[in-house]
């Protein structure tokens, strides 16, 4: 158990994940506000909390955190890291369950 506990917003953590300018096209919103009006082009540059890659995208930002950081904050690096491969098996344990259920 850890003595300082964290909580996040996490659809806030993706906003602060930019994605690679190659990829803008990829993730465009349209947008009016009424019929009537032209449709606006929006793009969006950060990951999207939801997208089957934001997951990805952010626990990959946070390992590659951990390790540039790792020599200044070993003990920081080392709870990112397993709190890292905690998400990923709790996300796979809950996929794995949901699968389960659609064999059922």
């Amino acid at each position: 158990m850890h003595m300082y506990p964290m909580t996040a917003d996490i659809s806030k953590m993706y906003r602060q994940i930019q994605v690679h300018p190659e990829d803008y096209d990829l993730q465009c919103i349209l947008w009016r506000k009424s019929s009537d009006e032209p449709l606006k082009q929006y793009q969006v540059v950060t990951a999207t909390y939801g997208t089957a890659t934001a997951s990805f995208l952010a626990t990959r930002c946070l390992n590659q955190l951990a390790s540039e950081e790792a020599s200044s904050y070993p003990l920081a690096a080392e709870v990112i890291v397993v709190t890292c491969m905690l998400m990923i098996l709790l996300g796979d344990l809950i996929i794995f369950q949901k699968l389960k259920g659609f064999k059922k």
